[in-house]
């Protein structure tokens, strides 16, 4: 809050989209995961939905391969000028996407976890945390994929989800969000 203050990062808007839907999902971690996040039919409509009404250039961080193509592959399907990139993706060929996203002939990347950090992508206006997960780390790293400052935005976007589907990703948003409002963020959740 205070670098935002001070202008040094751009200001957020925090969004937290609510999935709802009844779900059997597994209890446990890496089951509820697949069934919850992954292959999760709604809840990647929403994260679908949400590409299109937020501000280009945007970044849709994953932690699953399948993830990835599953998205990538609704994106395509609903004519948004998208790529993905991941850690089998050439660092020359990440180059020419991060170029092709910053020149806006991308819309928005799906990318792994290879971009929580180590990228500086002052352009991109928002953020969609489609990987779910609890590290306080990987929920700042990603929020400061957005927040750097750049003449072309006012502020910045990222959008998380309140996941309902089972306990353990019930526990995992609520951290997440957690971690936004002892940042001083204020969050919209829908």
């Amino acid at each position: 809050a205070e670098l935002i203050d001070q202008g040094f990062l751009s200001k957020a808007t925090i969004i937290i989209q609510n999935v709802t839907q009844p779900h059997d999902c597994p209890k446990m971690w890496p089951e509820a995961y697949q069934g919850g996040i992954v292959l999760n039919r709604v809840r990647n409509k929403l994260i679908i939905d949400w590409v299109e009404k937020l501000p280009y250039p945007s970044l849709v961080i994953v932690k699953d391969l399948t993830h990835l193509r599953i998205l990538q592959d609704l994106l395509i399907a609903r004519g948004v000028r998208s790529e993905s990139v991941s850690g089998v993706t050439r660092l020359d060929e990440r180059q020419k996407l991060l170029k092709k996203l910053r020149s806006n002939k991308l819309d928005t990347l799906v990318c792994s976890t290879i971009f929580d950090e180590g990228i500086d992508l002052p352009e991109l206006k928002s953020l969609i945390v489609a990987a779910a997960g609890k590290s306080v780390t990987k929920v700042l790293q990603r929020l400061g994929r957005v927040l750097r400052v750049h003449h072309s935005k006012d502020t910045a976007y990222l959008l998380d989800f309140r996941d309902k589907q089972s306990k353990v990703l019930h526990r995992h948003s609520d951290m997440r969000i957690q971690t936004y409002k002892s940042e001083g963020y204020t969050i919209t959740e829908v």
